[in-house]
């Protein structure tokens, strides 16, 4: 089903007629639960449902179902109904990572630019205040400084 709601489920099964009303039915996944209130017991095998919006589902989730009467006894199978969030969560991971990436191939050379200059800026200071360059210092092979 889709998480836009508005989608009938029917549920089979056999001696419905014995469930006291009213009823509740759970779809669950993960800490997820949706709960439907109004249920149509159509016969003795068979309840439809109209399921709500389920916007918190921003994934492909199989679900379980509980069907709960007021006595508290409850009938469930496990990952009887899958919802499908339709394309726009993906559609919008998409447009966010593509514009993560278009970010990076921007920023990247200009941060190395802008890192690259204030190294030379600083190196230029040092320079200009008196510091003895690296540059033309000479070393003897026994590690002391030569002439």
């Amino acid at each position: 089903g889709s998480t836009a709601g508005g989608i009938e489920l029917t549920l089979t099964g056999y001696n419905l007629q014995l469930l006291r009303p009213p009823l509740t039915l759970a779809l669950g996944f993960g800490d997820v639960e949706i709960v439907v209130h109004e249920l149509s017991v159509v016969s003795n095998d068979l309840i439809t449902a109209m399921l709500p919006p389920a916007p918190s589902l921003t994934a492909r989730a199989r679900m379980d179902i509980f069907l709960t009467d007021s006595l508290g006894r409850t009938a469930h199978k496990f990952a009887a109904f899958t919802y499908l969030p339709g394309w726009l969560p993906y559609a919008t991971t998409a447009a966010l990572l593509a514009l993560f990436c278009v970010g990076a191939l921007l920023l990247v050379p200009l941060y190395v630019a802008a890192a690259v200059e204030r190294s030379s800026a600083a190196e230029s200071s040092l320079l200009r205040d008196g510091e003895p360059s690296q540059k033309g210092r000479e070393y003897s092979s026994d590690g002391i400084d030569g002439p």
